[in-house]
């Protein structure tokens, strides 16, 4: 491949922002082509559409978060956006427009009185047979925190042992 073979897709502006962070592809609405998505300067998490380079959806989360992880928490058929906080354990956001669909907050004594609450923790989502299992370490970075999501995701579940 040289570059002649490459061809330049354009430029993503946000007005008064940029990238922060790592980007990640993923496949939000399952048509074939990957969203790309970032988090920015000034707290927003935002889906871009690989091909065209336009805009899917931006929301604002006031959040900057290193760790995204990927499951249809809400089962409509896209990926959802889950990312951990800085005083939260995490936040999952719709696939297909940005919203919140769910939010799990900590105890602020846990997160407040710790050196580092403010940086970003490590997510991951592991597919069971039952559903989505969430884990992440916790915002007093003492162990992980687990959250079960059933098929279909009704209320999320601590699971046993990693509370």
């Amino acid at each position: 491949m040289t570059s002649a073979d490459l061809r330049p897709l354009g430029r993503v502006t946000i007005k008064d922002d940029s990238p922060r962070g790592n980007l990640i592809a993923e496949d939000l609405d399952g048509d074939g082509v990957a969203e790309v998505i970032m988090t920015t300067r000034r707290g927003h998490l935002i889906a871009i559409h690989s091909e065209d380079g336009k805009i899917v959806w931006d929301t604002l989360v006031n959040n900057d978060s290193q760790a995204i992880a990927f499951a249809d928490l809400d089962g409509d058929g896209f990926l959802d956006v889950i990312a951990p906080g800085a005083q939260a354990f995490a936040t999952a956001f719709s696939g297909r427009d940005g919203a919140t669909i769910w939010k799990d907050t900590e105890t602020s004594d846990s997160v407040a009185n710790h050196p580092t609450s403010y940086q970003s923790r490590g997510l991951v989502s592991v597919p069971l047979r039952s559903g989505v299992l969430v884990i992440s370490s916790d915002a007093s970075r003492t162990g992980l925190r687990a959250i079960e999501f059933p098929k279909p995701a009704g209320r999320p579940r601590p699971r046993a042992g990693l509370q």
